[in-house]
């Protein structure tokens, strides 16, 4: 594929099937690489792409820019892992209410799940769930 004629969606399927994969990038040193990898192709040639290690949402990159736009990707699923560790790693007893913060990180989360899955709200209101 031409270079020129190369778009994130293209990108995107290329990755989904195998064509492009994603490269760790350990030359950066922005926190960003921790999240995003470079797309190279079946050569190992970088691209100018690069692509989110858990959701693969694939986004436009030039090392001559940097990585300023690469830090507003905000990451769903790494997000709702950190609302879940934080959650079962430190369960609020039973006799002390949930504080503030948590109550919004559970609510958030659930608004999260409902939207990105399309379910019903009551979906997280059953007794499995809860």
């Amino acid at each position: 594929m031409a270079a020129a004629k190369r778009t994130v969606s293209s990108v995107t399927s290329s990755l989904k099937s195998g064509e492009y994969k994603i490269r760790f990038c350990s030359k950066g040193k922005s926190g960003v690489w921790k999240e995003l990898g470079l797309v190279v192709d079946r050569n190992g040639a970088e691209l100018d792409f690069v692509a989110c290690k858990s959701c693969h949402q694939t986004l436009l990159y030039s090392s001559r820019i940097g990585t300023s736009a690469l830090k507003r990707h905000k990451c769903g699923i790494i997000e709702n892992q950190f609302i879940f560790t934080h959650v079962v790693q430190n369960p609020v007893p039973k006799s002390n209410p949930a504080s503030g913060i948590v109550k919004d990180m559970i609510k958030d989360a659930c608004v999260k799940f409902v939207c990105q899955d399309l379910r019903p709200f009551d979906a997280v209101g059953g007794i499995g769930f809860i």
